[in-house]
């Protein structure tokens, strides 16, 4: 009986699940206010979607040609993103003090741009609208970054794997 390939659903849930963990990881340790952390988070997300498609080319026996190989990334980024999602909302009400810092660090950075003198009362109304929609723009970056990074991984992913796609005029001999 052949194996059936894991399903991009899958892959991505586990993806998402790595992220998950790695950001747990870099807020007890306190770090997830630093700009590094963020990208390699990134690059964790890009990594993984990649690894998810050469998988699962493997898993077909590089039976599946580009664009097959780009929709089954695609769709395990969905669905990491999906999984992400979840998380950050839920982790803006487990740890309340993300929200709170974000907030001080985005107001902290905006009154000390050159351009802040004269302005502060301006500042203050788009501050205090962030935080009144805070749920609402991680959601949305979440979504944006998550699905960028994801597509870059399946476009890499579906191009570095090896390729040697059926013709449908070829006969299964089995």
């Amino acid at each position: 009986m052949e194996k059936k390939p894991t399903s991009a659903t899958v892959m991505g849930l586990m993806v998402g699940l790595i992220l998950v963990v790695y950001s747990l990881v870099i807020y007890f340790a306190e770090l997830y206010m630093q700009t590094w952390s963020q990208y390699l988070g990134g690059a964790v997300l890009l990594g993984g979607i990649i690894s998810a498609v050469l998988m699962h080319a493997k898993e077909v026996d590089y039976r599946e040609g580009f664009g097959s190989l780009f929709g089954f990334g695609f769709k395990a980024a969905a669905a990491a993103a999906v999984v992400v999602i979840i998380f950050s909302v839920l982790q803006g009400y487990i740890f309340p003090d993300i929200k709170t810092r974000a907030i001080d660090l985005a107001r902290e950075a905006a009154l000390s741009s050159p351009n802040a003198a004269g302005n502060e009362r301006a500042i203050n109304e788009s501050i205090d609208r962030f935080e009144k929609n805070y749920t609402t723009f991680i959601i949305l970056g979440v979504i944006f970054w998550q699905l960028i990074f994801g597509a870059l991984g399946a476009l890499i992913g579906a191009a570095a794997a090896k390729k040697n796609p059926k013709t449908p005029f070829e006969i299964d001999k089995t």
